[in-house]
């Protein structure tokens, strides 16, 4: 009777040693990477660029937050940067594998950052290592693959923005008192940035503020104060200020187009800004040389 009792207990114990020694076997890896940012091509489609990807992992939810800078899925559309927020993570050896379905990025553009459901990631796959990053999105529009490797200073863009030129694009008006926004398609804006790129004026070219508005003006604002990052122009300000406007061959100051707010990015292909003033809000998207 006393053997019949003592095999199970053997059973027991030696399952309890078992599992004991699986958890042993089990490692606990730290991340590979924290943070960083990677160089490499973008490819959709047929079309491939060089872009930037920022990483950032976030120990508390085991997740990373990924932007990709300076994306555009067209010749003619402005650069923005597509933000991912709180992507799973699984840390592995030497890696850090980010897997996501059903992503809803943001989109940052011109001092903008606005949830975009039309670029809907229905599934995200890649991974982190302490040199280099592959990431796959699959989109409505297609796939987007990008390859990169850690960035060094010695690829950084120069610190001097570019603004040379002008922009050419869509201004979207929403007039005061009006619900219903208004689309003027040939506005052109230059840039003019001072010697140490701490401050631009802005030229807006042929701008109407309302569809039934007669005539367009040329309208100039100065010395909005600005900073150059990787490469970028970003220029805002929130105060009250009063533009000048072209009035034959001088521009002249006009308090009937006080401006309230403006944000704005330039990558020298590309200028995207927003603006709040007394004839109502309007955002401005553009390329050079159109």
């Amino acid at each position: 009777m006393k053997k019949l009792l003592l095999f199970p207990l053997f059973a027991m114990l030696a399952l309890l040693s078992a599992c004991s020694s699986d958890d042993d076997d089990k490692q606990v890896f730290e991340p590979a990477v924290t943070e960083a940012v990677y160089k490499g091509d973008l490819q959709l489609g047929e079309t491939t660029f060089t872009v930037k990807c920022e990483y950032k992992y976030n120990t508390e939810s085991n997740s990373c937050d990924i932007i990709l800078k300076g994306v555009t899925f067209a010749a003619a559309m402005p650069k923005m940067d597509i933000i991912l927020e709180n992507v799973p993570c699984n840390l592995k050896e030497g890696m850090v594998e980010f897997l996501g379905r059903d992503l809803t990025p943001v989109m940052s553009m011109g001092g903008m950052s606005l949830p975009a459901e039309d670029y809907k990631i229905e599934q995200l796959q890649g991974n982190a290592t302490a040199s280099s990053m592959h990431l796959k999105a699959i989109m409505a529009m297609g796939e987007l693959v990008f390859d990169g490797a850690l960035s060094s200073g010695d690829d950084e863009e120069s610190e001097e923005g570019s603004a040379e030129g002008e922009f050419s694009g869509a201004m979207t008006v929403l007039a005061a008192g009006s619900e219903v926004p208004f689309v003027n398609e040939a506005v052109r804006c230059e840039l003019l940035p001072n010697e140490d790129f701490t401050a631009v004026d802005l030229c807006i070219y042929s701008a109407r503020f309302a569809e039934n508005m007669p005539v367009t003006v040329d309208i100039k604002l100065e010395a909005i104060p600005c900073e150059v990052l990787d490469g970028e122009i970003h220029f805002a300000c929130e105060e009250t200020f009063v533009p000048l406007v072209r009035m034959g061959e001088e521009f002249i100051p006009m308090e009937a187009f006080a401006f309230y707010y403006i944000a704005g990015i330039c990558d020298g292909e590309s200028l995207a800004f927003e603006a709040d003033m007394t004839r109502g809000e309007f955002v401005f998207a553009g390329v050079k040389g159109k």
